[in-house]
């Protein structure tokens, strides 16, 4: 008897050991699980706080892309709107008068001829061809020729639209003919070599004769540094020279580009020197052309003439100034009136 319960108690001991080691185990398993689990959620929060950060970055990304597409849209609807404005016609009108004294009148053939022939060579024959210096000043300014100098048909063409003609011979594009022209040796300030390479131009500029009186010698604009352009200053010792380096000097301190354009330095009255070549250097493509009054007619001008004049005359080049021995000179405000009043050189009565 007394055996039987001791075997009893073992056998209870046994078992309360048992299951002591039993929960002791799924303690600590369950700890394990626990411990596995918030690692778990630990990573899961990790990638879900990282998918969050890739959605913000996402979003970010494709709101910076919408806004950048809404600005080259407004851009390009900007550019738009300037070219339709520079292409509009003008809402002013430049009165001009007729005269019946021939010598100080220009005849309305003269005006015809030179306006079809303009818009006949850039669009029919892409040939930039333009006025330039005191014609494009008067067409800007007064409508026509200047009402206080010569009658002048200055113009500009991009040397390089010409590339395929045939020098020192005469070459026939469409109703035109167009003669190259070499370089004189006689500039002063003007020798006729490409700045950059040093070799001499093939020519300075061209004879275009055509239907029905068009006959106009045009010079060349040369590519220069970084995509602009150059024109040469070519003046003659003893004639215009001292006048053109007094007025290139005071220009240039009135925001013009008067460069030497060997070393692209901006031309001051320390660095003129005679012999050095000389250029007005633009920051222009030529490749937009607007139409502008001519008299009773238009006329083809670049669309960016306004940058254009104040590389050649400065800022203040909407002032009339008159030509004394070469050299141009500001009139008084009553004589700059009077020229912008009364508009271009007066039209033939015939």
């Amino acid at each position: 008897m007394h055996l039987r319960n001791r075997l009893h108690q073992t056998l209870l001991l046994v078992g309360f050991v048992a299951i002591f080691l039993f929960l002791k185990l799924c303690i600590v398993q369950n700890e394990e699980v626990q411990a596995h689990t918030l690692t778990m959620l630990n990573e899961e929060h990790k990638l879900q706080m990282a998918r969050i950060q890739i959605e913000k970055l996402e979003l970010n990304l494709q709101e910076q892309v919408t806004k950048n597409l809404a600005q080259a849209t407004e851009n390009e609807k900007l550019q738009e709107n300037l070219l339709e404005k520079e292409k509009a016609p003008t809402s002013h009108f430049f009165p001009f008068q007729v005269s019946t004294i021939t010598k100080d009148c220009v005849m309305s053939s003269k005006i015809k001829s030179i306006s079809q022939a303009v818009k006949d060579l850039n669009e029919n024959h892409k040939i930039r061809i333009f006025p330039r210096n005191g014609f494009l000043l008067g067409v800007i300014r007064h409508g026509g020729f200047l009402p206080n100098e010569n009658i002048d048909a200055d113009l500009g063409v991009i040397s390089t639209d010409l590339d395929n003609l045939k020098a020192s011979q005469a070459n026939r594009v469409g109703d035109f003919t167009i003669t190259p022209m070499p370089t004189e040796t006689h500039w002063v300030n003007w020798k006729g070599n490409n700045p950059i390479t040093g070799k001499h131009y093939p020519f300075f500029g061209v004879k275009i004769s055509g239907p029905p009186s068009f006959s106009e010698t045009v010079t060349s604009f040369y590519p220069y540094r970084n995509n602009t352009y150059f024109y040469p200053r070519a003046n003659l010792e003893g004639y215009n020279h001292a006048g053109n380096a007094k007025e290139m000097q005071r220009w240039n301190k009135e925001d013009a580009n008067f460069r030497l354009v060997d070393t692209d330095e901006l031309i001051t009255e320390s660095n003129f020197e005679k012999g050095k070549q000389i250029g007005h250097v633009f920051h222009s493509t030529f490749d937009c052309m607007v139409e502008k009054q001519f008299y009773f007619t238009t006329i083809l001008v670049p669309c960016d003439y306004e940058a254009i004049l104040t590389v050649q005359y400065g800022k203040n080049w909407r002032r009339v100034e008159k030509r004394q021995s070469w050299e141009s000179l500001a009139l008084s405000e009553k004589q700059n009136e009077k020229f912008l009043k009364f508009g271009p050189r007066p039209l033939c009565a015939r």
